[in-house]
């Protein structure tokens, strides 16, 4: 997940000078200063402290992702969600229709908008310093600390979340999930050597844990946070070279790097120099130039129409590398047939400027800060991180069984047992919102965000005050 909250989709409060050690998923906005960006404007509309909106939509992408998984868990594709509207001129779901997918099987583009998130917030203090002219050293050491409190930021919650799960995974008296994978192994010594073995792999920056590569056993979602740790450390990277380069260079030099990040396949790495452009432009007022051209009803219009954009770019159709899926679907067959041919995740070409656009229409258009800074929203950011690494272990055990209790039997190599079906249900009405999959929700999904405040308070504070004490350390200072 991104930078954008305490870390999904986790969240800790963070203060701005601890914005670079927040993750995709995790650090709230709501610790940031005020004047985190420019003042406002004629052209920009001001701007709350802390930029909750954020921490919302942070908070909003998190669900987007534990909704994706569980359609997947409930429905199968035969049932037409897998596709666009329109696919062949017949799939004709609600849960399909462009805008309205997102919310249903959105997980990839949720994490786009983790990742851009992350760059805009990673980015935030060292780009103040620069254009405060700061000197050099400060900058480094400012880039140094991050560097070093980010990995511990990232790393403990998922490390102590997936060793829950192994754990369970050797759980006597039938208490252990049932799963065709992963298998639990032979006995516990073995699990978790498995597990640490598994788990250096993940945190491996180098290595493809993704959806196409080699998938984490304890807890699939992972692979976001190495890529989280990676697009960090080049964030700080290009800040401190840039910081040297002429001021009227810098924008030029970062959209020219996100380019071609794009260009070579580095996609999540062009999401955060795009959230590093969103952030330098709200510290420098870049756009204010054009803006200030416009009337203001012009100037509304264009945010509205760039964030539209973007949601669209961000409805594409999604599948195993399986490009007909979107060519078939009526509204991007042009768009698709245009992505370059290296794109084997071809959505993800789109998902670029869909969540950079997306993410500035929400820094512009003051009724959806509003709305995503409403507490229930806030709350979801602030929980984020965690909520994000918690779900797959809670499908794959609890939430399983009550979906059986309630009748729905996904893996049907399981085993039979005595309260499957107890209290079973007609799971009728559209895709995505039948009986069945409503109620086991309205059952499931407050347990989640249960254990997701357990983990932030016991994992992703704690995992930033160990950052801080370990820099503090390192600086001969007390903790």
């Amino acid at each position: 997940m991104d930078d954008t909250s305490s870390d999904d989709p986790s969240s800790a409060n963070v203060a701005v000078s601890q914005t670079a050690t927040a993750t995709s998923v995790g650090g709230t906005f709501q610790d940031l200063e005020t004047g985190h960006g420019a003042r406002p404007s004629a052209t920009q509309p001001a701007r709350k402290q802390g930029l909750p909106h954020l921490d919302g939509l942070r908070g909003v992408a998190a669900f987007m992702v534990y909704m994706a998984h569980w359609m997947s868990y409930w429905y199968d594709c035969d049932n037409g969600f897998c596709y666009g509207f329109g696919y062949h001129d017949s799939n004709r779901l609600f849960s399909t229709l462009p805008f309205v997918r997102v919310f249903f099987t959105g997980g990839n583009p949720a994490v786009a908008i983790f990742f851009v998130l992350s760059g805009y917030v990673l980015s935030i203090s060292p780009l103040r310093m620069m254009l405060n002219d700061e000197p050099f050293p400060k900058i480094r050491e400012s880039l140094v600390s991050a560097s070093i409190r980010r990995p511990l930021r990232l790393f403990i919650p998922p490390i102590c979340m997936s060793l829950l799960m192994a754990l369970a995974l050797q759980l006597p008296f039938g208490l252990a999930p049932w799963l065709s994978w992963p298998e639990a192994q032979s006995n516990i010594m073995t699990e978790l050597g498995t597990w640490l073995t598994e788990t250096f792999i993940v945190l491996n920056p180098f290595v493809d844990s993704g959806p196409f590569g080699r998938w984490f056993r304890y807890d699939p979602p992972t692979w976001t946070i190495a890529v989280e740790f990676k697009g960090s450390i080049v964030v700080f990277f290009l800040i401190g070279v840039f910081s040297l380069a002429r001021p009227k260079l810098r924008p030029y030099l970062l959209f020219g790097t996100g380019l071609l990040f794009a260009v070579i396949y580095e996609w999540a790495l062009s999401m955060f120099v795009a959230g590093v452009l969103l952030a330098l432009n709200d510290l420098a007022s870049l756009d204010t130039a054009f803006l200030k051209r416009l009337t203001p009803t012009t100037r509304t219009v264009t945010f509205h129409a760039l964030f539209f954009i973007g949601w669209y770019f961000l409805s594409q159709p999604t599948g195993m590398r399986e490009i007909e899926l979107a060519l078939a679907t009526p509204g991007w067959n042009l768009l698709t047939s245009l992505t370059p041919s290296n794109y084997l995740e071809y959505w993800r070409f789109y998902e670029i400027p869909g969540a950079a656009l997306l993410v500035y229409g929400v820094l512009r258009i003051s009724w959806l800060q509003q709305f995503l800074a409403s507490r229930p929203l806030r709350y979801l950011g602030r929980v984020s991180f965690s909520f994000y690494l918690v779900h797959i272990p809670f499908l794959w055990t609890v939430g399983d069984r009550i979906c059986r209790v309630l009748g729905r039997y996904k893996f049907a190599e399981e085993p039979q047992h005595w309260y499957d079906g107890v209290l079973a249900i007609p799971d009728v009405g559209p895709v995505g919102l039948t009986t069945g999959f409503v109620i086991s929700q309205a059952i499931i999904l407050p347990m989640n965000l249960a254990l997701g405040e357990v983990g932030t308070k016991m994992l992703d504070q704690p995992s930033v005050v160990a950052g801080r004490w370990v820099v503090a350390k390192l600086r001969g200072g007390k903790s």
